[in-house]
């Protein structure tokens, strides 16, 4: 398969470089946007909001890189309705891993394709995780064992934090913050368009 040789992810997360390369996609750097995230208005719902701020950040470096393919991804957690974004430290991550104990919460993720700053492909995901019935010791040595502060969840589904849940409904690369089949389509697609290009 032809190879898109000017691939920049617009994101420092370690998975979505990890994932990426897994899949065989090459890209050239890792690029994250220095633009300040955009934080949710009021009102606003998680959908919107992800795929606001991926939309965001992969316009900013592509603004920036013009000719590069740029792919840009944001995840935040919706939580009885509110969207939560990353916690400030341990004390919130306790809290927040006490709140989903045997409950429910979404992982709703957004992302976007451009070049040359415009928008090629843009998609959401929605991924429900049911958490088992966590006790404080079980969370305090978790926290403990990966500090899974980057995380808007408060754990990492691909170590240690995948012992916390009880089920998984929806694609676990969109969990883990990449929805790799449908930006992959995406690429693929424009793969295609490249090579019917005189």
């Amino acid at each position: 398969m032809p190879r898109l040789t000017s691939i920049i992810l617009a994101s420092s997360s370690a998975i979505r470089r990890k994932l990426l390369r897994q899949a065989g996609w090459r890209f050239r750097i890792v690029l994250p946007s220095p633009a300040a995230e955009p934080a949710p208005v009021p009102g606003e719902r998680a959908a919107r909001y992800a795929l606001r701020a991926a939309c965001a950040k992969a316009l900013d470096v592509s603004r920036r890189r013009p000719r590069a393919l740029v792919i840009g991804a944001d995840q935040v957690v919706e939580f009885d309705g509110r969207i939560l974004r990353k916690a400030s430290g341990s004390a919130q991550a306790r809290a927040r891993l006490r709140t989903f104990s045997g409950r429910r919460h979404d992982l709703v993720g957004g992302w976007c394709l451009c070049r040359e700053g415009r928008i090629l492909h843009k998609g959401l995901s929605r991924v429900r995780v049911y958490c088992h019935d966590l006790g404080r010791a079980e969370i305090a040595a978790y926290l403990k064992a990966e500090k899974p502060y980057s995380s808007v969840a408060c754990y990492y589904l691909e170590g240690r934090g995948i012992r916390l849940v009880k089920r998984l409904e929806g694609c676990l690369f969109s969990a883990l913050g990449l929805p790799l089949l449908p930006i992959q389509a995406a690429l693929r697609e424009l793969e295609r368009a490249a090579r019917e290009c005189p």
